[in-house]
This record gives C-alpha cells, sequence and structure tokens, in this order.
C-alpha cells in the first residue's frame, strides 16, 4: 500500500468527509485527491527529482505530500527556518527540486511555486470525477474463520 491508494481509499468510502480545516472551508476527501492530482501533473510537467515543501504547516502540506506520492517522487520537507547558507546546502544535495513555498525569494535560481499556486482551489481546474482503474470487489465475511484460542498468562518458572 502507498500513500496514494490511502487517499484513493478514503475518497471511495467517505468523500466529503472534512479531512483537513474546519467545518465551514476546510478540505474534503475528495477535494484534497483532486488538488494533489493537479499537483502531481504539475511536478511531472517540472520533470521534477524531488518536491521540496518549504513553508509553514497548513493544507498545502498534505497536499503537497499526496502530490509527491501520487507523482512517485520524494517528498522533503525542509523547515522554513534554515538560514540561507543551511537551505541553499540542502537544496544543492537535491535533483531537479521541485520548491513548494510562501518564500519564493529564498529559492532565487530553481523551480518554484507558491503554496497558493500550487495547492489553492484556482489551482485546480475543473474536471470530471476520476474513471476507476480497478474494479471494487466487495469483501464478504469469512464464515469459517475461527477465533484464535484465548491464553491464560502463566508465570515465568524463574519467579
Amino acid at each position: 500500500m502507498n500513500l496514494t491508494m490511502l487517499l484513493d481509499m478514503v475518497v471511495e468510502g467517505m468523500p466529503d468527509r472534512i479531512l483537513i480545516g474546519d467545518r465551514t472551508d476546510g478540505l474534503t476527501a475528495r477535494e484534497l485527491a483532486r488538488r494533489a492530482r493537479s499537483g502531481a501533473d504539475l511536478v511531472r510537467a517540472a520533470d521534477a527529482g524531488t518536491v521540496v515543501y518549504l513553508g509553514g504547516n497548513g493544507p498545502a502540506f498534505p497536499v503537497a505530500l499526496f502530490a509527491a506520492a501520487s507523482a512517485g517522487v520524494p517528498f522533503l520537507p525542509v523547515n522554513y527556518r534554515l538560514s540561507d547558507e543551511q537551505l541553499d546546502d540542502v537544496l544543492g544535495r537535491q535533483a531537479r527540486p521541485l520548491v513548494i513555498t510562501d518564500s519564493p525569494e529564498r529559492v532565487r535560481g530553481m523551480a518554484a511555486v507558491t503554496l497558493e499556486e500550487f495547492a489553492g482551489p484556482t489551482a485546480v481546474a475543473a474536471e470530471a470525477e476520476p474513471t476507476r482503474t480497478h474494479a471494487h470487489t466487495p469483501r464478504t465475511p469469512h464464515a469459517h474463520r475461527a477465533r484464535p484460542p484465548t491464553r491464560t498468562p502463566t508465570r515465568s518458572p524463574c519467579c
């Protein structure tokens, strides 16, 4: 199982459940998956070797995490409090990084998008529901499955 499959399972079972944020304007499972797919498309278009997240905690973080997983590239969250020297060192060790950040001025010369551009509501184009690539087979209970025997705790011979 991978992260993308985990999100797909949640979308299949509870598509309208709020996963991130509050009830009034939070992200549902369906919306998180939609934004993650859009982000994955952006990651692939940028030919990124790593998705680097440089920003505070918020809805863009899980979107970036699931987008990287969907695109099949490593996800690297980086502490936004690093000095510019430390940040340059970390980013210099990454293969074709796509930096998702709220401070694009800190990563000049590298592929970067803002948190809002990457994961905001306007970043997602209207699209139809995804088509399933696999058939859902309902599970049936196994009547023949026996309960495991209950073990009674015993004292160790040394005590």
